[in-house]
Parts: C-alpha cells; sequence; structure tokens
C-alpha cells in the first residue's frame, strides 16, 4: 500500500510539474494543417511531436499517411489523444 501512495504520490507530482511548468496550449487544427502542409510531407516521412498534448499533429499527420510519434508526459493529455485517435478510422496507439 505505501509503494502503490508513493507512486501516485510521484505521478501527481508529474502532472502538476507538466501544467506549471509547460502548460498545455493547443494549435488550432488550422494551424496544424497549415505547417503540416508547409512540411511538404511524403509517405516515407516521420513526424515527431515533442510534448505532443491531445495529440492533433500527430494525428493529422497520421490521417494523412505518415508515420507520427507523439511524445506527452501529462497522462491525461495521452488519455485524450488516445480518445481522439480511437474515434478517427484507423485508430491509434500509445505508451504512456
Amino acid at each position: 500500500a505505501a509503494q502503490r501512495a508513493a507512486v501516485l504520490e510521484h505521478l501527481e507530482v508529474r502532472r502538476l510539474l507538466a501544467r506549471t511548468l509547460a502548460p498545455f496550449t493547443p494549435s488550432p487544427f488550422e494551424v496544424v494543417d497549415t505547417m503540416l502542409d508547409l512540411a511538404d510531407l511524403q509517405p516515407e516521412d516521420v513526424v515527431m511531436d515533442l510534448g505532443s498534448g491531445d495529440g492533433r499533429t500527430p494525428l493529422t499527420a497520421a490521417w494523412r499517411g505518415v508515420s507520427a510519434i507523439g511524445v506527452e508526459i501529462d497522462a491525461l493529455l495521452v488519455g485524450r489523444a488516445s480518445a481522439m485517435g480511437e474515434r478517427e478510422e484507423g485508430g491509434a496507439s500509445n505508451t504512456p
């Protein structure tokens, strides 16, 4: 029980730090589309988004047929990204 409490406390500290040190500020979908258009991505390219938030950039790239990796520290945002990916055709996978 003590170990579980320590793990939960550690996760809560990480979540709070993620929100205060690097708060989630989503890019509008129109901006994501423009960024990906300007990148002129090809099917063999890979998009990597560090601090991917709700996953809108890597998911949009994946929906365009490009491999994409999103890295996010906030488990709540990872859950949002996963849910958004599952709602769309093809689904999404994530590893918290």
